[in-house]
């Protein structure tokens, strides 16, 4: 079933009796250290900010002038080793306050969201595929990243634009179950900027289950958005974008491809029959920005 109200499985809290100093200090050694050990989360670091969050802001430059707002620096290396220090430490309400200290210091959520939580979960993605981090630390990581933009959803849609009526349905390519954890933050960042862009979300994982043909084919969404995370199973993806295409309610829907794939190879949105690509997943320059330009195209 979609999750029409982005209510998504949070990991049960858990209470340790470690305090916020020690996490603290867990995080700064984590950086501080000249060990190899550090030397290789360093360079994981490194490497989810070259490969998963540059290309996204280059991407965001390259937006048409009209759709594009004011595109950030890279983070600091710090800033997102400390939070993904606090996700993976004992202490449940570390992340939290370090969220509320960011608040107290003039840090806006959009930038807390864009530039701290969403590097992080990159960072934490590297730490798993360089065997620095196991499975279930990366995914109660991830997890705890989610369940903070559950905990400053509502003050983040405070700032929202009225509700618009537009609807969209944010999956995955077909079959995806690589990164799953990740791929979940991902749309689940993604539909909290929909939302305050005055959208209503529905979010179907897998896009495999005929939940979604149903769905496309009794309800009418404005855009159907595809995260893709690699160049497997494209097949699968055309196929399906044209079974929405044929089925969907809204003859007209616009069809937007996001994610690292697109991003190296923009020439796939129209290859495999989508519209528009959603220049980053989970900031300002989302398909609601195309959505009128695509369907003049189709209509045209």
């Amino acid at each position: 079933m979609a999750i029409a109200d982005l209510r998504f499985p949070i990991m049960a809290d858990i209470s340790y009796d470690t305090g916020m100093r020690q996490d603290r200090d867990f995080a700064h050694r984590s950086t501080a250290s000249r060990s190899p050990k550090a030397e290789r989360r360093k360079a994981a670091l490194q490497q989810a900010i070259e490969f998963d969050i540059v290309p996204q802001l280059l991407m965001a430059h390259q937006a048409p002038k009209a759709f594009r707002k004011a595109v950030s620096a890279p983070p600091a290396l710090e800033a997102v080793s400390l939070l993904a220090g606090f996700v993976l430490s004992r202490n449940s309400d570390a992340a939290s306050d370090h969220v509320h200290h960011m608040l107290e210091s003039g840090i806006g959520l959009e930038a807390i969201f864009l530039e701290h939580i969403d590097p992080a979960a990159a960072y934490l993605k590297q730490l798993w595929i360089n065997d620095e981090r196991d499975f279930a630390d990366v995914t109660l990581g991830l997890w705890r990243l989610q369940h903070l933009l559950r905990e400053f959803s509502l003050d983040f849609r405070a700032t929202a634009q009225p509700s618009n009526g537009q609807r969209a349905l944010l999956s995955l390519v077909p079959g995806e179950t690589h990164e799953l954890p990740y791929l979940m933050f991902k749309l689940v960042l993604s539909g909290e900027f929909f939302r305050h862009d005055g959208w209503d979300i529905w979010i179907e994982p897998n896009s495999a289950r005929n939940d979604l043909m149903s769905q496309v084919g009794h309800e009418w969404f404005d855009t159907v958005e595809f995260l893709v995370n690699s160049e497997k199973r494209l097949d699968l993806l055309a196929s399906r974008i044209r079974t929405i295409r044929n089925d969907s309610l809204n003859r007209s829907v616009c069809i937007a491809l996001a994610g690292p794939a697109v991003q190296r190879r923009p020439e796939l949105v129209s290859f495999l029959g989508g519209d528009v690509m959603a220049v980053r997943p989970g900031d300002p320059h989302t398909p609601a920005l195309y959505v009128s330009d695509a369907s003049k195209r189709r209509n045209g």
